[in-house]
């Protein structure tokens, strides 16, 4: 088997950390390999959770209505999204335009029978004004207008 010049560069290190004699006795090395290879996990997470806050900032920047407090709560479908198209604000896109299209719009508020929700009238009749109590007044100042209005039609 070759050895190219990396290789033997590679090799070099690990004689001067472990000192000459000891690079030909395996596992005797003053470095423990358990706590390098934990060292670059947790390196790796470190950097995965920039990367994801960063992502989410790059979102909000043009998205600032968004409420998700992390890109994880997007769904496993933004992910995949973001390992093909490696542009953060393209894949919440694609998920807001799905999310939007499977989300059904409200039916409009056809509003309560006979106006009990509040709604401004124009007009009511001698049935609707007797309803009426001091509180309705009070709380619609325009009220007693619109009630003297609809009583001079009364007898139209």
């Amino acid at each position: 088997m070759e050895h190219s010049n990396q290789d033997s560069a590679n090799v070099g290190d690990v004689e001067t950390a472990c000192g000459a004699e000891q690079s030909m006795q395996p596992y005797e090395c003053d470095l423990d390999i358990a706590e390098f290879v934990q060292e670059i996990a947790e390196y790796e997470a470190r950097t995965v959770d920039e990367q994801l806050r960063s992502d989410l900032a790059e979102i909000k920047a043009v998205y600032p209505d968004i409420v998700e407090k992390s890109v994880g709560e997007f769904g496993d479908e933004f992910l995949k999204l973001m390992i093909s198209h490696h542009n953060p604000v393209i894949a919440y896109e694609v998920i807001r335009a799905k999310r939007l299209r499977e989300t059904k719009d409200l039916p409009p508020n056809i509003g309560a029978v006979n106006n009990v929700a509040g709604e401004d009238k124009d007009f009511y009749t001698p049935a609707e004004v007797d309803k009426l109590t001091r509180e309705d007044f009070r709380k619609n100042p325009r009220l007693l207008e619109v009630v003297r209005k609809s009583m001079l039609k009364w007898n139209r």
